[in-house]
């Protein structure tokens, strides 16, 4: 049995020394999920501009939303494949990688499946990611206003928004809710 050589901060994914690809600016490892019993590929991305994170992050409106602990997520999956933009096994990227993750960590949240859970091993998201097959999961939102919302995030590079257009759309809008008075 090998042992890991390092354990991402959550302690779900270790990492092998068993080097499974390598790039001009990345290399990527065979790594192990605790969770769901599986093989995986691990890859740690440097990320420059953090975009969308850092845009949210001075938000008060987002932070109702999405929560205080965005920049540390965003660090985060993108060491996983499952929520890496299709862009980065290119090695050609910009911060839209950001909104990929963040559209991927949306669904996640709003159906509580992983994204390409359907697949078994890395190479099937690999294949599913660069193909443009969005996760069988993307399927599964009920809201027509999320599902167009985490559509917008997933879109190729191209067509993808900026955080700036994000923050703009209605799925994100708070809608004035009054405040009934109190019965005594």
């Amino acid at each position: 049995m090998q042992l890991y050589v390092e354990m991402d901060p959550s302690e779900r994914y270790g990492r092998f020394k068993d080097v499974l690809g390598k790039g001009a600016m990345k290399t990527v490892f065979r790594a192990f999920d605790e969770l769901l019993g599986m093989e995986v590929a691990w890859n740690k991305v440097k990320i420059g501009d953090l975009g969308l994170a850092a845009i949210l992050r001075g938000t008060s409106h987002a932070h109702s939303v999405i929560g205080n602990h965005l920049l540390f997520l965003f660090i985060f999956i993108d060491c996983t494949p499952e929520f890496m933009a299709p862009e980065l096994y290119e090695e050609e990227y910009d911060e839209l990688v950001d909104i990929y993750s963040f559209g991927m960590c949306v669904l996640e949240m709003l159906t509580s499946e992983y994204p390409y859970n359907e697949c078994s091993n890395p190479a099937q998201i690999y294949k599913k990611v660069t193909s443009g097959k969005l996760p069988e999961a993307f399927y599964r939102i009920e809201d027509v206003e999320a599902r167009r919302f985490v559509g917008r995030c997933l879109e190729k590079a191209a067509n993808r928004p900026s955080a700036r257009e994000l923050l703009m759309d209605p799925f994100l809008s708070v809608e004035e809710v009054e405040e009934l008075p109190a019965h005594h």
